[in-house]
């Protein structure tokens, strides 16, 4: 029987040090912006400074887009967003900018010098994001958005709405509009219902979510970006002019330096012999006390605290309290593989437009269908988006690259 025990002991044991030991080697979230951003000891941040508005602070995410936080961190540092400009203010959508050539072009670029999107779970589209532009093949530069829609998104809403035209018997959809609408509806009860909340109390495009690259969310700033967004604006870039959208800046909105800070960790401290040789011994005094007794041993008590004082404490005996010291290590980022004297002379080239499904916005229609629908251009790619007339609502289209 006390084998019997003593194995059921030691299994008990074996259990709970297999379990501790998941728990530690559990993965711990990134840091994205599911939540309200702070700046804590081992974050990167950037302070982008644009020119007669004031300063903006970004906490950027290297855990969850490392090659675009490497990218952006090695132009900054080299000087390479000072002096470029805001081309494009879409109000309640997003304002976007650092162009080679300043008007949404980015000349004639050595393909090896772009790199593909990076998306996350942790990163979204919210108000005040910070993310990289993509071309129409997929892949990020220069160019930059900023999220400036910070109106409540009802992602439950547009659910409701979409399953009210698939239910509706008067309209006729053909079978690619319905493959798609429910493709669209299966993705949207699929978003996380804290994502959802969140779109709902801080604004933002859910529409952008997985297409881009989420890179960094505003710490600091949310007036500077306010202001831009209410800047006036005219025609002059062109995808947009063909949707009747005027997004030009009438005044140039400049970038006029982007500083990067990388805030340290807290150095260990270790206790050396030479440490505990000049460190001063407290004093010990001696507190008033009472013996118990009790059955095997003697406790003493102090007075004061009622708390039990071991019998064998030496007398000299002293404690040694740790110090903290910042440590003055930094990240090295290494440099992008792009040859920028090579792009300086490059005057045309590819737009870099993040495709944004708003209905709100104004389009040009360009077809009208028998089903109650009509077909818009889709930002400039070759792909289409098509409206129903009467909800107002995006029939979703895949992105089509050229």
């Amino acid at each position: 029987m006390r084998y019997i025990k003593v194995f059921a002991i030691i299994f008990a044991l074996s259990l709970l040090i297999a379990l501790s030991g998941c728990n530690n080697e559990k993965e711990v979230p990134p840091n994205g912006n599911l939540k309200d951003v702070s700046l804590n000891p081992g974050d990167v941040y950037a302070i982008v400074t644009f020119l007669d508005y004031g300063e903006v602070t970004f906490k950027l995410f290297p855990d969850i887009a490392p090659v675009a936080v490497e990218k952006f961190t090695s132009l900054a540092e080299r000087g390479y967003y000072e002096h470029k400009t805001i081309h494009r203010v879409v109000k309640d959508a997003l304002i976007q900018g650092g162009s080679l050539n300043g008007d949404g072009t980015d000349g004639s670029i050595d393909p090896l010098a772009h790199f593909d999107v990076e998306s996350s779970g942790y990163a979204k589209n919210f108000y005040g994001a910070l993310c990289f532009a993509p071309n129409k093949e997929g892949k990020n530069l220069f160019q930059l958005y900023i999220i400036n829609n910070k109106q409540p998104v009802d992602i439950d809403a547009d659910i409701l709405a979409i399953e009210e035209q698939l239910g509706d018997k008067t309209k006729v959809f053909s079978d690619e509009a319905i493959r798609k609408y429910n493709e669209h509806l299966e993705y949207l009860k699929s978003i996380p219902d804290e994502v959802k909340d969140r779109y709902f109390d801080k604004g933002g495009y859910y529409q952008l979510d997985g297409k881009n690259t989420v890179f960094g969310q505003i710490v600091t700033g949310y007036e500077v970006i306010d202001d831009i967004s209410n800047t006036e604006v005219v025609s002059g870039n062109v995808l947009d002019d063909e949707r009747g959208v005027f997004s030009k800046p009438y005044e140039m909105i400049m970038i006029e330096s982007v500083e990067i800070v990388r805030i340290p960790l807290p150095e260990p401290t270790t206790i050396t012999e030479e440490t505990k040789a000049t460190r001063p011994k407290p004093k010990r005094t001696t507190p008033s006390t009472t013996k118990l007794e009790d059955a095997y041993t003697d406790i003493i008590i102090v007075g004061e605290t009622g708390a039990p004082v071991p019998n064998d404490l030496p007398e000299d005996s002293s404690t040694i309290s740790e110090t903290h010291a910042e440590s003055s290590e930094t990240t090295v980022f290494s440099e992008p593989d792009v040859n920028m004297e090579s792009q300086s002379a490059a005057s045309e080239g590819e737009i870099t437009d993040p495709e944004i499904l708003v209905s709100s916005l104004a389009e040009t229609v360009s077809e009208f269908t028998s089903s109650g629908q009509a077909t818009f251009s889709n930002n400039g790619s070759s792909g289409e988006t098509t409206i129903d007339i009467d909800s107002g609502l995006p029939v979703p289209n895949p992105i089509i690259s050229e």
